[in-house]
């Protein structure tokens, strides 16, 4: 599931979802900068991103289906590609 940004930013932003082969749900959220200010932008809330992030993939995970059959994971790449999370 990959679902874009609409409001207003510095940049383009999207969160993907994944199940991979494990049954490992996979939540990468991705930002492009334009210019100064989408990479200005993308520091100042950064540390906010994990807080985020990890609190909504725990969330979705909070409820398996079937037990055992979910891992929590989260990944912020950020706009040079190295993963914060």
């Amino acid at each position: 599931l990959l679902l874009y940004a609409e409001m207003r930013l510095p940049g383009e932003a999207w969160l993907e979802f994944k199940i991979n082969n494990e049954n490992i749900l996979e939540q990468t959220a991705t930002f492009r900068p334009l210019g100064i200010m989408g990479r200005l932008y993308w520091y100042l809330v950064l540390p906010f991103h994990g807080l985020i992030f990890n609190g909504m993939i725990r969330s979705i995970a909070k409820e398996p289906v079937h037990k055992n059959h979910f891992v929590k994971t989260a990944k912020v790449i950020g706009a040079d590609g190295r993963r914060f999370l």
